[in-house]
Parts: C-alpha cells; sequence; structure tokens
C-alpha cells in the first residue's frame, strides 16, 4: 500500500517488503522476496487434504507438487527449486499446524470462516498526512516515521492485498505471513521486526480495510469492539506444528481505527457510527 511504503518503492508481490535480519556469507537461496512470494502463494492455494498430515515424511505429492511449482514460478530453477521444496513444506506445515491464540490452527478452520488475499480499496478523501502521523504517535504507533512522503494532502483509492482474515466465534482476525529469517522468534525479536520494517503502519492499513468491510457486511449491528479480534503475524521459520510460536499479535483500540477511518476521509465525519 501507497503509505506503507518506507522506502519508496513498489511492492507488487506479498513478500516484497519482508527483509531478513540475518546476513550469511554462504549464499542462501531460500530467503527473500522470491522465497517468500512462494510460500504466500503455497499457503494461499494448499488444499486442506493435501497438508492434513502433520509430518513432512507424510505429505501428500499434491502439496509437494504445489511448493515445486511456486518456487519455479517466482524465478527458481528446477533444480534450485526441487532442492528447497522440502524447506518451504515444512515452514508451510508448521504455518498450517501451528496454533494461533486462539488455541486452533489454521488448518482446523472451516472454510466459510477464511477468507484469503481480500483485496481493499480505501477511499482517501483530503487525508491530511500530519494529521494521520500525529494520531499515530499519540497511540505510540510508527514513533520513528516523520513524513509521508511529500504529499500533505492524499486522495483516491488507496489498494492492497490481506493474506488471510479468518473468523471464530464470529469474531474476526487479520493474517499476515512473514518468511523473514530473524536472530530469534521470541516476543520481544518479533515485535522489534514489526518496529523496524513498519509493519504496524500496515497491518493498520489493514485493520482500517477490515473494520469498513465489515461495517458494510454485517450492518447495524457491527461493533468493532465486538467482531474484531486483531492481527495475528505469522513468522513461519518461528513456528512449530501443535505449538502457539513465532506469532506476533495486536489489537489496536477503537478509538485509533476510528480517528484512522475519519481521517482517511473526512467526508464521513457528519454521518460516522461505527
Amino acid at each position: 500500500s501507497g503509505l506503507h511504503q518506507s522506502r519508496e518503492q513498489n511492492y507488487n508481490n506479498p513478500a516484497s517488503d519482508e527483509y531478513d535480519q540475518i546476513s550469511m556469507t554462504i549464499k542462501n537461496p531460500y530467503k527473500g522476496a522470491a522465497f517468500g512470494n512462494a510460500m504466500h502463494h503455497v499457503l494461499e492455494h494448499a488444499e486442506k487434504l493435501d497438508w492434513s498430515a502433520g509430518k513432512l515424511n507424510q505429505l501428500h505429492q499434491n502439496a509437494r507438487q504445489l511448493a515445486l511449482s511456486s518456487l519455479i514460478q517466482f524465478g527458481y530453477d528446477a533444480v534450485t527449486a526441487e532442492q528447497g521444496v522440502d524447506l518451504l513444506c515444512a515452514l508451510v506445515l508448521n504455518t498450517l499446524h501451528g496454533l494461533l491464540p486462539e488455541k486452533i490452527s489454521l488448518l482446523q478452520l472451516a472454510e466459510q470462516d477464511v477468507r484469503h488475499e481480500l483485496e481493499f480499496h480505501l477511499s482517501l478523501n483530503n487525508a491530511n498526512c500530519n494529521e494521520i502521523l500525529k494520531i499515530l504517535h499519540q497511540h505510540g504507533y510508527c514513533l520513528n516515521r516523520q513524513q509521508f512522503g511529500f504529499q500533505q494532502q492524499l486522495n483516491g483509492l488507496l489498494t492492497g492485498k490481506i493474506d488471510l482474515i479468518y473468523r471464530y466465534i464470529n469474531i474476526y482476525y487479520v493474517v499476515d505471513y512473514k518468511s523473514n529469517l530473524l536472530v530469534d522468534y521470541q516476543v520481544s525479536a518479533l515485535a522489534e521486526s514489526i518496529k523496524t520494517q513498519e509493519y504496524d503502519l500496515q497491518y493498520l492499513l489493514y485493520c482500517v480495510a477490515l473494520h469498513r468491510y465489515l461495517r458494510q457486511k454485517i450492518g447495524s449491528s457491527y461493533h468493532y469492539e465486538q467482531h474484531f479480534g486483531g492481527v495475528r503475524y505469522l513468522y513461519a521459520r518461528g513456528m512449530q506444528a501443535g505449538q502457539c510460536s513465532g506469532i506476533f499479535s495486536d489489537c489496536p483500540n477503537y478509538s485509533l481505527i476510528k480517528q484512522l477511518d475519519l481521517c482517511f476521509d473526512s467526508a464521513q465525519k457528519s454521518n460516522y457510527v461505527a
């Protein structure tokens, strides 16, 4: 999304904004944007039955084929792709079988409670960049950022895609997959990664987008604090099947989301309900 382009470049694929914390003297082809995009593609198209076995050596051949074709699709030659299949499959398995904070795995969610790649178009109507930044800072987000490019007012559509939305006990959650290679995946390390890469700005945009979507979908009975459960950033390399690990969670308060929503589209101020 435009506001999240902190390095002022276009992000055309899901993993284009992923950066590794570890620099290796030995070349590792299975990291960075290409590998991350392949992982996103597998997670988006994974069929439950193909990934139901919790162990790599019991994996259905369809799952391995999807991993192989995804690596090739994102630029790996046939040999390098074949050699990376086990690693990619292991990461996807752990992501699908790892426990979310709700003590349920992605694989256990009903099909009707999951939506992949939700595309959004956030309308911007005289959105004041300085005001947006002030709101973020007041709530403790993006404290290292001092401006958004060179424009003071934003108009038009801010477009993007959310990796996954899931519903559990009638509460909705935002999921973003990350393949970043970090020093470790403890809570503090994940929080530092979120801060350094400004993923918090990214997920706040997702929250506003989902807030608007749910307000339209559910209607007058919708309430943010009742229906929205927060964000789950799944760091695949830190996840383990059957365990709740490698996950960064946050649930921005309603006051922040409401202020951002209004700031993005000033025309709403006279008739704002939710």
